[in-house]
């Protein structure tokens, strides 16, 4: 899955319990290090504090809470290096900081190493087995792994821990969508959408899943919700160029992932989008064009590989070419 539809899966998903750490702060610095912050400005405001009290000299509890708060608004900036640094130095204070586990295992996530965003979110089930966020978290990474079934009882759990949070209904959704399973993934938006109406990420998820059971007027009413209110969601405009196809609509839809190349031009899931639905029109050099920008912004990303496999294949231009991508995915 590309960093772009993983941002937003991010952004969806941990807004509403970012910015939760407690401390007890003994200077000003470090109680503006603490403060909520809910915008770019105030993340940034907040590097400056946690920055003036770490080089004060906090100690103990009180400078791991500043590295935390730091590292978790470097996160929140996408400011992923710097984050995992003050999280690596924060956790060599407190190895047992469940929050800073949880925090880093998303830095990973972000960067696409699985492995260790696993391992983090492991390690803090292990500490705490009561808390809801490492199994929600768990749930993505066993999505991204293709492990539905695993990805689904993460999310039960978190769902037993904490009914009332809208995102493990929207990520096992999701999950089984994964499964094509549209009913089930229905009623999961459902409920991700009772709890937060406005939620895109469920929208969005919902409108899969009514593309799947054949409702393609249903999708394209949540996906104009969306888009309504945000132009630019990556994952709003892809699936509504997929719902396009689906009718043989193709310039609505090359229309729509164009715009999405546009918002992201470093992401390669737009150009993998465009690049389908040029196959479909049988204007293969422009397929094959988009298919390889795609691996070249992503050149270890499964989907990205069998996307340009699948390219080669239906193109008939190089078989061992595209036997050479399916197997690296398959490796991956």
């Amino acid at each position: 899955m590309s960093a772009l539809i993983r941002a937003m899966v991010l952004g969806a998903t941990f807004a509403a319990v970012a910015l939760t750490y407690g401390c007890s702060v003994p200077s000003p610095q470090l109680a503006a290090c603490k403060a909520q912050a809910r915008d770019e400005a105030q993340l940034r405001a907040r590097v400056v504090a946690c920055t003036a009290a770490i080089k004060q000299g906090a100690k103990g509890g009180d400078l791991e809470k500043a590295l935390a708060y730091r590292g978790e608004s470097y996160r929140l900036l996408s400011d992923n290096d710097h984050a995992k640094a003050d999280f690596d130095t924060a956790l060599r204070v407190d190895a047992k900081d469940t929050m800073t586990l949880n925090d880093r295992g998303l830095v990973y996530l972000a960067q696409d190493k699985l492995a260790p965003a696993l391992a983090d979110f492991d390690a803090a089930i292990s500490i705490n087995p009561n808390d809801v966020l490492p199994y929600n978290n768990r749930g993505i990474v066993d999505r991204y792994l293709r492990d539905f079934d695993q990805a689904i009882h993460d999310e039960n759990r978190a769902i037993e821990l904490n009914p009332n949070w809208t995102s493990p209904w929207a990520n096992r959704g999701y999950a089984y969508l994964g499964k094509r399973q549209w009913q089930m993934a229905l009623a999961d938006f459902d409920d991700a959408l009772h709890r937060a109406p406005d939620s895109a990420w469920a929208l969005d998820g919902r409108a899969g899943a009514e593309r799947g059971a054949g409702r393609p007027d249903l999708a394209l009413k949540d996906l104009s919700q969306v888009l309504a209110k945000a132009p630019r969601d990556g994952n709003a405009l892809l699936e509504r160029a997929g719902v396009y196809v689906d009718a043989g609509d193709f310039n609505d839809a090359l229309r729509d992932a164009t715009q999405a190349i546009a918002d992201y031009p470093r992401e390669p899931s737009p150009y993998d989008s465009r690049s389908n639905i040029y196959l479909r029109e049988g204007d293969h050099d422009h397929a094959l064009a988009d298919a390889q920008t795609a691996v070249a912004l992503r050149p270890d990303e499964a989907p990205t590989l069998n996307n340009r496999c699948w390219t080669l294949a239906v193109i008939g231009a190089d078989l061992a070419a595209a036997l050479a991508d399916c197997q690296h995915a398959l490796a991956i």
